[in-house]
């Protein structure tokens, strides 16, 4: 499915036009610190930004506000430390996408990236996790093997 236009028997979401990848599995290490949106759990377009420290693959603290408290009080419930796993890097690509607060458009908007945490198995990876929600940023600047790949809007490859 290369087009992204299903075969008879497959499925594919509407395309919000981002490109994604799963890192390798307890790769991730930094912090995020996602300031456009949760567009999931009717969080929507954050108020304030999420910061997550994240450790072996996973976030090991999630702190902001009442939002990220949401946020972080609902994958607890879930007693799985899966749903704290950094399972993809979305880049958005679509100059008419606008933040709505809505996962398939917000997912697209150019100049935004967005952190996937939970299950990655669906993505191509190897978690499985009962949660996978995406965590927004605007004008990220993405480093790959030290070479700038994207600076705010500017895809540079």
């Amino acid at each position: 499915m290369l087009t992204n236009i299903p075969a008879p028997g497959e499925l594919a979401p509407v395309p919000d036009i981002e490109v994604n990848v799963v890192p390798v599995t307890g790769s991730a290490e930094g912090t995020i610190i996602a300031d456009a949106s949760v567009p999931y759990l009717g969080i929507g377009i954050l108020d304030e930004p999420i910061i997550c420290r994240v450790r072996a693959g996973y976030i090991v603290e999630m702190t902001g506000g009442a939002q990220a408290d949401f946020l972080r009080e609902h994958l607890e419930y879930f007693a799985d430390p899966h749903c704290f796993n950094v399972a993809e890097l979305g880049v958005g690509l679509n100059p008419n996408a606008r933040l709505t607060g809505e996962m398939l458009e917000d997912e697209g908007v150019l100049g935004t990236i967005h952190i996937g945490i939970g299950t990655s198995h669906t993505l191509g990876g190897e978690i499985v996790a009962p949660t996978h929600y995406d965590l927004l940023m605007w004008a990220p600047t993405i480093v790959v093997d030290g070479r700038v790949v994207q600076r705010d809007t500017e895809v540079l490859v």
